[in-house]
């Protein structure tokens, strides 16, 4: 249950980074080559990040 909070929390702090950084681009915060660099890595964090945490902190038997 702990690590499954834990995924939880993971994956909603890198969607709304994910959506700030989409967010700063269509305000023209940031500029498209610095946004395109930043999605990807966060993107691929988002997919990652979760699986690593969970397997990380399972229970233990």
């Amino acid at each position: 249950m702990k690590a499954m909070k834990r995924v939880v929390k993971t994956s909603l702090f890198l969607g709304s980074l994910l959506a700030a950084t989409v967010l700063g681009y269509n305000f023209n915060l940031i500029g498209r080559d610095a946004a395109y660099v930043a999605l990807h890595i966060e993107l691929a964090l988002f997919l990652c990040a979760p699986a690593a945490i969970f397997l990380m902190f399972k229970p233990q038997k």
